[in-house]
Formats: structure tokens, C-alpha cells, sequence
């Protein structure tokens, strides 16, 4: 190749000089008529025809004498003047010869490029496949915008510049220019995380890259696969990630700050503790090491339609868990449009599948972002999921406010567009009115009469599917319905449509949609919808107690387990939950370590922490007090 290129560069060359030589020869046929005759140059194209006059010819003698008689500088100017024209002549035959060398080059040229193409057979084009429509405007709908991730920017122009301070939590400055040389090397413009200057470059470290896996259907999917340094890595990490000792992973986050599963698992760390604005910088962090490893045909910003990120391996779905991670962190910062930019982004690389759920909370950051054009446009077009986005309960409850934010000229009509499209959802999915005004105030079922009439609607339906979505919609999305204007609207809509006769349930079109919807959901939800846990789609993060930095202080060791505590979702706990507490944060702990514990706690006497201990710890107590027992038998006999 190198050499095909360096002759290609020759004929480039030779090419220019022939284009120069045909230059120089206009030039001079434009000079010669004025270095003939005279005459010839000032003729006038109005002037008379002159005839031509034949001379006659003379004889060799005559012309001899003819010489004799010339002196000699006319002769040496007759000699020169003839020189003049053999040279013209060679000029002429030169540039011939160029101008036909050059086009030869030029075929030669061509024979090489065939050449490299593969044995002088010039290869066809490969025809694109042609996209559907429904991945067209998918593609539309989750395509994303460059500006729109800058969580930084978007601070600034809510506060303004003066107000947001340019630097991250380490004291570093934070310039926000991309694609910046450290150390000789360019680094990759990222997309979702911005560089902070504090960080070294990722490459000095083991690396995630990204490869392209297969081409299907008119679209590329890419996969990440990591160096055998970072593989190195990787072991190690997991076994202090087996210890089960948070001092362990941190010392190895501190040798390597660049590792993303390190880094997500302090981040959690810091999030038990309330330290949020580390967390976050730690979770860019992760982001940022993979966003490193982008392969250079990888282009989700130009192609959205066609660019995919297979779920398939390890890398790949630590890396849509740390994309999870840093948008609920961009959600605890107020920046809802750097949030719905990063979660239209996931979803955009895996539309088919949506492995982080992304459906029932992508309504809560459009909302909060005042995006209301794009959700109602989102809920009435994005069919690329195997349940169309138009039949999810939040997004149908969702559109409807944006409905009424856009027409609040409208709002208080009740044929406006926003109050049918609110009818509607409360017609197929009604659970969602009562759980929605149970999460704002429990209260108000009991005290205010105009909710009387909810307490006979149900409050389950019969897929589980669908009341994983309601929950998830009124954890997340019912602080949006708590003003007071909405919540009159949804009250006296309910209420509509409760006073109306059961006819468009009993029969008709709407209660046929109605069991179409309930069919498609089905009676078990996905296995991501299954495995979703509630601080995944939540901002609610339970708080370690004060004791655990009151042992911290005074140097003792205390065990934490590899999580702290979330608040999962499952069966209810049996026993008292204070005390289940105690033994998840403190495995193995005896009653008399725990009696001195509760005895060194200010304003607690030896007394109440023996009620404390009995209330927390009845079994343990029961069965220290029986070995006492048997010991003291054992004594007297």
C-alpha cells in the first residue's frame, strides 16, 4: 500500500507539471505573432488583402555571391535567428512528450487504485439496506445534541456564571474544553461526561475499547472488550470487592482512580454517607473511562437510527449502569435536560430492549425540563419497543400534562384536547388516580369529601407488569401533580368520568383497547422490570446513622458489608426493622458488644439499654440468658 501510494503521489506530481507546460505554451502562441514581421503585428482586420508576389528563383552562382557579399555580423544574425527556431520547435516537441507521459500516468493511476481494490476488478458498491420507518422516527425522536449534556452549562443558565463556581470537588478548575493533548496524546471528544483538567489521561491505565461486533439489518452494533492490563485489573478489584471491606476498595480506587467498577462502588458508598457531590464527580468518572474507548465508526450523535450498543457483555452493562447512575445524579443536581439528554441516549442504543427501564422514567425528566412538545410527539410515535410508548400508564398520564401545560389557555375547558387525553387514561388505567392521590397526602381520601367516590375504584389490576409501571410513575413523577391547580383538574376529571355510565368500559372500542393493552403487557413484567429495584428510579437514598461516624471518630473498625442497605423492594420483613438494621450493618455482633454500645450512648441509662437490647435482640438475649442458667446448674451441682 505504501508503495502504490508513494507512485500515486509522483503522478499527482508529474501531473501538476503538465498542467504548468500547457500553461507556458498558451502563453507563448500568444507572443509569437507579435516577434514576427512588423507589419503583421500593427495589421488592421480592416485593412486590404496584399497579394502575394512570387519571386523568382535564383541560381546557385548568384546565391553564392549573394553570401560573399553579406557581411559577417548579418550572417551570425541569420545563424541566431535560425537557432531560434530549431529551439521553439524542440520546446514544443518536449511539452508533446510531457502532456503524453502525464496522460499515460494518469492510467496508471487507475491501475493502481484497481489494484488495490483487489486484481484490477473494480468492486461495486454495497447497496445500504433501507430502514423502516418506525427506526426513522425513533432515530428523530432520540436523537440528542452535544450542547444539551453539559450539566455545567445548564447550571449557569439557571443561576447564572457568577453564582456557579468552575470547579469540581477536588479544587480542580474545570475549563470544559474537549479534545484536549495530555502528554502528546489527543484525547477523544466524549459525548455524555466532560473531561475535569484534574484527570490524568485514561490511556497511561488499562483501557475498555469498543469494537464492532456485526452488522444486522442496516445497523452496526458495538461492544466493549477490555486490554489484558484492565483484565488484570478487573481480578483484582474483585477480590477486594469479595472482602466485603469498604477500606479495601477504596485503597485500590486510590491506585487506580480511573476504574469504573471502583469508582461506582465508592460512589454508592458516598451516597449512604450523603456526600452526593463526590459521588457524582466519581460516576462522570466512570463514564468518562469508557467514553474513552469509543471506536472511531462509533457515531450514535450522526446515525441514531443505526448505531447500537449490544447488552451482552460484562463491560457493556457496567457501562449502561454507570449511564443510569450519573443521570440520577444529574436529576439530584436540578439539571433535567443534561438527565433526559443522557437517558434519551441510552435508550437510544438499545431501543429494542430498553435494559434500563428507561420507558417509565423518561416522562419524569421531559416534564421536569419543560420539554413538553417532544413527550407528546415521543408518546404518539415511538413504536420501536415491543409495547408501542402510546400504552404505558406514565407516559399516557404524561402526555396529558404536557397537553395542558401547552394549551393552558384551554385548560379549564372540558372538551379541550388535554382533559380527553387525561379521560382516557384514567378510563384504562384507574388505579392510578388513587395511588397517585395516596402518595401526595394520605389524608386527603379521609378528610376531603370530593375524593369520596375513589374509595370504590381499584387499586390493583390483574397484571403485575402494569402495577410495576404505576408504582414506579407515582414513586418517581406524583410530586408533579401536587400543585394545587393539577390536582383539582385530575380531581374533577376522575370525577367526570366516574359520574359517567360504564358503557364505554362494558363494550365498544375503548374497552377492546383496553384488553389489547392488558394483553400486550402481559401478567409478569420483563426480567429488567423484575430485577429494577427502588433506588434505581428513585432520589430516596437511606442514610447511615449518626453512631456509624461516631465509631469512625473514635477509631473503631466497624464492618460494612459490599452494598449498604437499599431500599429494595420484596416480601415484607418479619421482625422489628430497627433490629433487622442493626444485623445487616453489624453481622456477628453479640449482646454484650451491643449492650456496651447502647450503655456509651449519651443520655442512655444501663437500664433503658437493657430494655433496648431485650426490644432489639429477644432471641440473642433469650439465648444468652439460657447459658447463663445452664452454667450457673452446672456450678451448683
Amino acid at each position: 500500500l505504501m508503495s502504490a501510494l508513494r507512485k500515486i503521489r509522483k503522478a499527482e506530481m508529474e501531473r501538476e507539471i503538465a498542467e504548468m507546460a500547457k500553461k507556458a505554451e498558451k502563453e507563448e502562441d500568444i507572443d509569437e505573432p507579435a516577434q514576427g514581421n512588423g507589419f503583421a503585428a500593427f495589421a488592421n482586420s480592416f485593412a486590404f488583402p496584399i497579394p502575394s508576389i512570387k519571386k523568382p528563383e535564383k541560381s546557385e552562382n548568384e546565391e553564392k555571391n549573394i553570401e560573399d557579399s553579406v557581411p559577417e555580423n548579418k550572417k551570425k544574425e541569420v545563424v541566431s535567428s535560425k537557432k531560434k527556431k530549431k529551439s521553439k520547435k524542440k520546446k514544443k516537441k518536449t511539452k508533446e512528450t510531457k502532456i503524453n507521459n502525464s496522460e499515460k500516468k494518469e492510467e496508471d493511476i487507475d491501475a493502481i487504485l484497481a489494484e488495490i481494490s483487489g486484481d484490477g476488478k473494480k468492486k461495486k458498491p454495497k447497496k445500504k439496506k433501507k430502514i423502516s420507518e418506525v427506526e426513522k422516527t425513533s432515530g428523530r425522536l432520540l436523537g440528542c445534541s452535544l450542547v444539551n449534556f453539559d450539566w455545567k452549562g445548564e447550571l449557569k443558565r439557571m443561576f447564572g456564571s457568577k453564582a456557579v463556581s468552575g470547579r469540581s470537588s477536588d479544587g480542580a478548575r474545570n475549563t470544559g474544553k474537549k479534545g484536549r493533548s495530555t502528554g502528546g496524546i489527543r484525547e477523544k471528544r466524549c459525548i455524555v461526561s466532560r473531561r475535569q483538567e484534574g484527570w490524568r489521561n485514561v490511556s497511561n491505565t488499562g483501557k475498555c475499547n469498543m469494537d464492532l461486533k456485526r452488522e444486522q439489518r442496516g445497523k452496526s452494533f458495538f461492544s466493549f472488550t477490555r486490554d489484558t492490563w484492565a483484565a488484570v485489573q478487573e481480578n483484582d478489584f474483585q477480590q477486594c470487592r469479595n472482602s466485603m471491606d469498604p477500606r479495601a476498595i477504596s485503597m485500590f480506587q486510590a491506585h487506580n482512580p480511573f476504574h469504573p467498577g471502583a469508582n461506582l462502588q465508592m460512589a454508592e458508598i458516598l451516597l449512604h454517607t450523603g456526600e452526593f457531590k463526590k459521588a457524582a464527580d466519581l460516576v462522570e468518572r466512570a463514564v468518562y473511562y469508557y467514553e474513552c474507548g469509543y471506536s472511531s465508526k462509533f457515531d450514535p450523535l450522526k446515525d441514531p437510527a443505526t448505531t447500537r450498543l449490544a447488552y451482552s457483555s460484562d463491560e457493556d452493562r457496567e457501562y449502561f449502569s454507570a449511564l443510569r447512575r450519573h443521570m440520577q445524579c444529574l436529576a439530584r443536581r436540578g439539571c433535567a435536560r443534561a438527565a433526559l439528554e443522557t437517558a434519551k441516549f441510552a435508550l437510544m442504543l438499545c431501543p429494542e430492549t430498553d435494559p434500563l427501564c428507561l420507558l417509565s422514567v423518561i416522562d419524569y425528566y421531559a416534564l421536569r425540563s419543560k420539554q413538553y412538545e417532544w413527550i407528546v410527539d415521543f408518546v404518539a410515535n415511538f413504536k420501536q419497543y415491543p409495547i408501542p410508548a402510546k400504552y404505558f400508564p406514565n407516559l399516557m398520564y404524561a402526555s396529558a400534562l404536557s397537553k395542558r401545560n401547552l394549551n393552558k389557555s384551554a385548560k379549564e375547558e372540558k372538551n379541550s384536547e388535554a382533559t380527553k387525553a387525561l379521560e382516557k387514561a384514567i378510563k384504562i388505567f384507574p388505579e392510578v388516580v388513587l395511588a397517585v392521590v395516596e402518595s401526595i397526602d394520605a389524608k386527603l381520601l379521609k378528610t376531603d369529601t370530593r375524593w369520596d367516590f375513589l374509595n370504590k375504584w381499584p387499586r390493583h389490576t390483574k397484571s403485575l407488569f402494569v402495577d410495576k409501571l404505576i408504582k414506579i410513575f407515582v414513586t418517581r413523577s406524583s410530586a408533579l401533580w401536587r400543585a394545587p391547580p393539577v390536582l383539582a383538574w385530575l380531581r374533577d376529571t376522575a370525577r367526570r368520568v366516574d359520574s359517567q355510565e360504564d358503557k364505554s368500559l362494558r363494550g365498544g372500542a375503548l374497552a377492546e383497547e383496553r384488553k389489547l393493552i392488558f394483553a400486550a403487557f402481559g401478567n409478569t413484567s420483563p426480567d429488567p422490570y423484575r430485577n429494577l429495584q427502588k433506588a434505581d428510579y428513585s432520589d430516596d437514598m437511606p442514610q447511615l446513622p449518626p453512631e456509624f461516624f461516631q465509631q469512625q471518630q473514635r477509631g473503631q473498625r466497624i464492618e460494612i458489608p459490599e452494598l449498604p442497605p437499599t431500599a429494595g423492594e420484596g416480601s415484607p420483613i418479619e421482625g422489628n426493622p430497627l433490629a433487622m438494621f442493626f444485623m445487616s450493618m453489624l453481622p456477628g455482633i453479640s449482646p454484650d458488644q451491643a449492650a456496651e454500645f447502647l450503655q456509651r450512648m449519651p443520655g442512655v441509662n444501663p437500664e433503658q439499654a437493657a430494655a433496648l437490647l431485650q426490644r432489639l435482640m429477644p432471641a440473642a438475649v433469650e439465648e444468652k440468658d439460657s447459658k447463663e442458667g445452664d452454667t450457673n446448674d452446672e456450678k451448683k451441682d
